[in-house]
């Protein structure tokens, strides 16, 4: 799994582990679940790995705090048992074409502004997109995604993250402007949003929460950062590129920021 859809996972589920229901004990427990699909790829029973393996993602849907876990450990490890056994790909794929289906229909799912703990919209699009990315598919993620944007967009807005790479890196740069909207504004609210979860890192609450969650938070500001720099140099847009590179708040985050955007707007600027 790509460092891209990691960060997506832990960044959307920061705030998971507060208020949030704890999980049955052995539904927590993936190194059970994993050490049980090599046991049984090692005894040649393909098809019972496949099943434990659908049958954990499925079932982790339930808890919103393993969003990461069912689309990092279980869908590399489902992706592995599938390179020898076919079956496996075909439930995967056809799980992620449920989900698109479901996505596509929008009648039943929520804008994603009403529950902060799980957004059905995001979630379904990082599970589509991760199931892309393991199995060779990753044209569908950016198809599903400009159907939605013309289809249903109030819920495209909350699938955005998840596949703004894969848009940049086919060059649909207006459509990342367009979802990225005032660029200036963008940065100010990343920049408030950044804030407000430092704050929370030194709450009680926090401790509760895995390091490497805490560590995604700041590395996905980055590239978040990185991202908007990029599509604005690529697009002609360099004196906001310059406007951002000496904003004085990333310039105290980031230190060397205004060098590291130079260098990005350098790497762009001529696509």
């Amino acid at each position: 799994m790509t460092l891209r859809i990691l960060i997506a996972c832990l960044a959307a589920h920061l705030f998971s582990f507060v208020g949030a229901e704890t999980a049955p004990a052995p539904l927590l427990d993936k190194c059970s679940i994993l050490d049980q699909a090599h046991r049984l790829v090692l005894a040649h029973d393909d098809a019972g790995a496949a099943q434990v393996l659908e049958d954990y993602f499925e079932s982790s849907r339930s808890v919103p705090a393993l969003l990461g876990v069912r689309n990092s450990y279980i869908i590399s490890e489902w992706a592995c048992v599938a390179a020898t056994y076919p079956p496996a790909r075909s439930a995967a794929l056809a799980l992620r074409d449920r989900d698109s289906t479901r996505l596509l229909a929008g009648d039943d799912i929520p804008d994603g502004r009403r529950n902060p703990v799980q957004n059905i919209p995001n979630d379904l699009f990082i599970e589509i997109a991760s199931i892309d990315e393991h199995f060779g598919e990753n044209a569908h993620a950016v198809t599903l995604f400009i159907r939605l944007d013309e289809q249903k967009p109030h819920l495209a807005w909350f699938c955005f993250a998840a596949i703004r790479d894969r848009l940049f890196a086919v060059g649909k740069n207006e459509l990342c402007l367009k979802y990225i909207g005032d660029p200036l504004d963008y940065v100010k609210l990343a920049i408030e949003v950044h804030a407000s979860e430092q704050a929370f890192e030194q709450s009680a609450q926090a401790a509760r929460m895995p390091a490497e969650v805490l560590e995604a938070e700041l590395r996905y500001f980055r590239h978040d950062m990185d991202f908007v720099v990029s599509v604005l140099a690529e697009s002609g847009k360099l004196e906001v590129c310059h406007v951002i590179g000496q904003n004085p708040d990333l310039m105290r985050i980031f230190p060397g920021w205004t060098v590291h955007v130079d260098r990005l707007v350098e790497r762009h600027r001529d696509f």
